[in-house]
C-alpha cells in the first residue's frame, strides 16, 4: 500500500478530464489481520488486503459517485479506474441539477503516515498468555490503514495508521458473562493485564443468582465503556442537517430551551492520531471542536453542504455530520473508587440496543447487558437481570448527573462490515441519580 503507486494512477486519470469536468479521489485500503479466539484457544485467522477508491465527477452542476477496487498495481486500477470515469459521464448527463453541489476545491496539502509493522500473531500471544484457564472468546484486528485524496483543484492528502483492538467476553458457567475491549497502536502489558483483573473481579460475581429489580428510577453508575456507547449511539446528536430537519437531539439546547450540567463538556478532538481530520472532499476539520462545553451549546457539526443550503459557516464535518472522535472530558470522582460514589444502585458496565424513542426530547432506550450489577454500601451484592432503559439525554447528562471519573478510557471503533474502522470514542465513567428503568 505505497503512496506512489496511488499517485500514478490519480495523476493519469486527472490528466484524461475534458473541458468543464471536475473530479474528486477518495482512497481507503488496509492490510489487517483478523484473529477469532474461543475458550482461550485461536480458532480462525484470516488476513485482508482490500482498497477501494471513490470517483466523485462533476459537470454541469451535476455529479456522481462511483467506488471501484483498488490494488496499488497501477495499470490494473488505471483500467478500472478509467473505466468507471466513463461511466460517470454517461450517467451523470441524465442526472438533475444539484443547486447545493461543491465543487472540488484545494482544502490544503497533508501528510501524515505513522503506520509501523504490527505482529498480529504476537498480540494474540501475549493474550492468550493471560487468560488460559478462562472461557475467553474475542476478536482480534489488527494492521494497517490508509485514508487519501487527490482531487483536480490540486488538492492532495495521506493518512496512514497502524492500529488494533480486542474486542473479548468472558464466561462464567451460567453462560453469564462479562465484556472489554482493548486497543490502540502499541500493546502495553500492563494495561491489559489491569483489565483483564478487573473483568476477572466481576466475573467471580456472575456466579451468585441473578437478582430481578423492578421497573422503576435507580441510581446508576455507568462505566467508560457504557458511556461510549451512548455517545456512539448519539454520534448524530449534533448534526446541522439533522437540525434543520428536526431530528437533533440536541434541539432544545441549541435553541437555549434547555441545559445541561456544568459537568458536561463534549469535543471532537482529532489528535489523537488515529483518525484523519480531513473528510471524503479533503476539508480539514480543527483539530478540537467543541460541541458542548460546562452545558452550554457550541457547535452543531456542519458539512459545506449543509453551509451552504441553510446559509450557515462550515466547520468541515463529514457528508454524514456524525462524531469521528468525540470526546468526553472527565471530571472530579475517583476512577478508583466508583462503587463507593455508587453507593447503592445499579453498576452499569456495557449496553446495547440503543435507539431514539422520542428524539425531539432527546429521549433514548436500550438494554444493559454483560455484567450489570446490584451494589449495596459500595460492595456487589449480585448480577441483575437485563433491564431496558428510556430516558432522556437532558437528564442523565443534565439535572441527573452527579459526575464523570477523573479518568477517560480510549475506546477503539470496531467495525470491520465493509473495511475496519477507524477513530475512537473517550470517554470516563458516570454517575447519575434517578435513572429509568422500564422493564
Amino acid at each position: 500500500m505505497n503512496q506512489e503507486n496511488w499517485h500514478i494512477v490519480a495523476t493519469r486519470l486527472l490528466q484524461e478530464l475534458r473541458q468543464g469536468e471536475s473530479l474528486a479521489l477518495s482512497l481507503s485500503a488496509e492490510d489487517s489481520l483478523f484473529v477469532r479466539m474461543t475458550q482461550a484457544k485461536v480458532r480462525q485467522s484470516s488476513e485482508v488486503q482490500q482498497g477501494f477508491v471513490e470517483l466523485h465527477f462533476f459537470k454541469n452542476n451535476r455529479n456522481l459517485k462511483i467506488t471501484v477496487p483498488f490494488t496499488f498495481q497501477p495499470e490494473k486500477d488505471l483500467q478500472a479506474c478509467q473505466e468507471a470515469l466513463h461511466r460517470c459521464r454517461e450517467e451523470a448527463a441524465h442526472l438533475p441539477e444539484d443547486k447545493f453541489l461543491q465543487l472540488p476545491e484545494n482544502h490544503g496539502q497533508f501528510h501524515q503516515d505513522t503506520r509501523k509493522k504490527i505482529d498480529g500473531y504476537s498480540l494474540v500471544d501475549a493474550c492468550l498468555t493471560k487468560v488460559q484457564g478462562s472461557d475467553f472468546v474475542g476478536i482480534l484486528a489488527a494492521g494497517e490503514s490508509i485514508r487519501a485524496n487527490i482531487n483536480s483543484s490540486g488538492l492532495n492528502q495521506w493518512f496512514g495508521t497502524s492500529t488494533f483492538s480486542l474486542d473479548f467476553s468472558f464466561y462464567a458457567k451460567n453462560r453469564q458473562a462479562v465484556k472489554g475491549l482493548y486497543g490502540g497502536q502499541h500493546w502495553q502489558d500492563p494495561e491489559f493485564e489491569a483489565l483483564i483483573s478487573r473483568k476477572r473481579d466481576q466475573l467471580d460475581h456472575l456466579s451468585k443468582p441473578l437478582m430481578s429489580l423492578e421497573k422503576k428510577k435507580y441510581r446508576a453508575y455507568f462505566s467508560p465503556s457504557a458511556v461510549a456507547t451512548l455517545v456512539e449511539g448519539l454520534s448524530s446528536v449534533a448534526s446541522r442537517e439533522a437540525y434543520q430537519r428536526g431530528q437533533c437531539a440536541f434541539k432544545k439546547l441549541v435553541d437555549a430551551q434547555q441545559h445541561l450540567s456544568p459537568m458536561f463538556s463534549l469535543q471532537e478532538n482529532f489528535t489523537g492520531g488515529q483518525i484523519p481530520p480531513f473528510n471524503e472532499m479533503g476539508e480539514i476539520a480543527p483539530e478540537v471542536l467543541s460541541v458542548v462545553e460546562q452545558g452550554r451549546f457550541k457547535n452543531l457539526l456542519c458539512s459545506s453542504r449543509s453551509a451552504k443550503e441553510y446559509g450557515v459557516a462550515s466547520n468541515f464535518a463529514s457528508q454524514r455530520e456524525a462524531l469521528r472522535a468525540p470526546e468526553i472530558l472527565p471530571g472530579q470522582l475517583p476512577s478508583a473508587k466508583e462503587m463507593e460514589a455508587l453507593g447503592t444502585g445499579i453498576y452499569i458496565s456495557d449496553l446495547h440496543y440503543l435507539n431514539w424513542s422520542d428524539i425531539q426530547h432527546g429521549s433514548m432506550t436500550g438494554m444493559t447487558r454483560f455484567g450489570c450489577f446490584w451494589v449495596e454500601n459500595g460492595q456487589i451484592v449480585a448480577p441483575v437481570k437485563d433491564l431496558r432503559f428510556d430516558e432522556s439525554l437532558y437528564h442523565f447528562w443534565g439535572a441527573g448527573l452527579e459526575g464523570f471519573t477523573d479518568k477517560a478510557e480510549i475506546h477503539p471503533k470496531t467495525g470491520t462490515y465493509y473495511q475496519r474502522d477507524l477513530g475512537t470514542i473517550k470517554a470516563p465513567g458516570m454517575l447519575v441519580n434517578d435513572f429509568t428503568f422500564v422493564l
